[in-house]
């Protein structure tokens, strides 16, 4: 099972969806976009989109409920800001349309460059990415939309395939259990993971956590090349490593030129600053269920299977097919 190389598991799982739908997940996916720009360029996307909506949408009640006799005036902000420069007729709405567009944008990267609400879909969006983040045992996640006319074809002799549906691919490496790693998700930023998946084909929702499993389960292909640079680390120990190195060469630099006595004491506190830094690292041993599954498929005469997967070790089971 070339899923597992040493402390890291690669899921890979395909889910099917309908084409008109990729345009819901491709909003959702540039609302992800904007919510990792700095704090004044998301305020004044952010502000710079809602705000002339807001006044158009004022815009638009007040002409509706003049036109069913209430006692109100006329209100027409970016025909009256477009006068004021000379302009008018369509020109004129225009002109202050677009600045409407540019005093709400300006107004959004003050605000945002000091208050970042979280209460906006931005906000929600963000503090989503902070605790996905804060999943210290994921290595990477990345989601990918491939239209039904964009799979390779590797051979002019190849079938062409005519798909009904476009494809979400889930690609994700991490430390630890399967089952717990889904369940991590499901608890941390369900809403998240509804917002991405809910445009798939007979998605059940990620809670209750069961069905979400079965779904992911179903959808899951088994990995015939799993490389990881660091099998036998987890992406704690790699950044304890990256700390360790850093604070090693900044010791290193401050006792060049100290003494021998000067050097001991500062080489006792220095490890306790940094114990927390090291890590033991290494390949453990395959849960029994894996284990189980790998003695089942290897020759009765070979010995029994204890290390972790190789890198390159390609699996005995055969890819499911791509059906439509």
């Amino acid at each position: 099972m070339a899923n597992i190389n040493g402390k890291a598991y690669g899921l890979t799982a395909m889910t099917r969806m309908h084409p008109l739908k990729t345009f819901g997940l491709r909003a959702v996916f540039g609302a992800i976009q904007i919510s990792l720009l700095p704090p004044a360029k998301r305020g004044a996307i952010a502000v710079g989109i809602a705000g002339p909506a807001l006044v158009a949408i004022g815009d638009g009640a007040i002409r509706l409920l003049i036109k069913f006799g209430a006692p109100i005036s006329v209100w027409r902000p970016a025909h009256d800001i477009g006068a004021r420069f000379g302009l008018a007729g369509g020109v004129a709405t225009l002109a202050g349309f677009a600045s409407l567009i540019a005093g709400f944008a300006l107004l959004g990267a003050i605000v945002g460059s000091v208050y970042q609400p979280r209460w906006t879909l931005l906000g929600k969006i963000s503090q989503i990415q902070t605790d996905l983040t804060n999943l210290s045992f994921i290595h990477f996640a990345r989601w990918v939309i491939i239209k039904r006319n964009e799979f390779p074809r590797l051979a002019p002799g190849q079938p062409t395939e005519n798909l009904n549906y476009d494809y979400l691919l889930f690609e994700s490496n991490f430390n630890g259990d399967w089952e717990k790693y889904i369940d991590a998700f499901s608890d941390v930023i369900p809403g998240g993971m509804d917002n991405i998946w809910r445009w798939s084909v007979r998605y059940p929702s990620s809670r209750p956590i069961t069905p979400f499993l079965n779904y992911i389960r179903n959808c899951q292909y088994d990995t015939d090349h799993y490389y990881s640079a660091y099998p036998g680390a987890s992406t704690n120990d790699v950044l304890g490593a990256l700390a360790l190195e850093s604070a090693l060469d900044d010791f290193a630099e401050s006792t060049a030129s100290c003494s021998a006595e000067d050097f001991a004491k500062r080489y006792a506190r220095f490890t306790v600053q940094v114990q927390n830094y090291i890590a033991t690292t290494g390949a453990p041993p395959f849960p029994p269920a894996v284990s189980a599954a790998r003695s089942a498929v290897a020759p009765q005469d070979a010995p029994p299977v204890t290390a972790p997967a190789t890198v390159g070790e390609v699996s005995s089971l055969a890819r499911p097919r791509l059906t439509t």
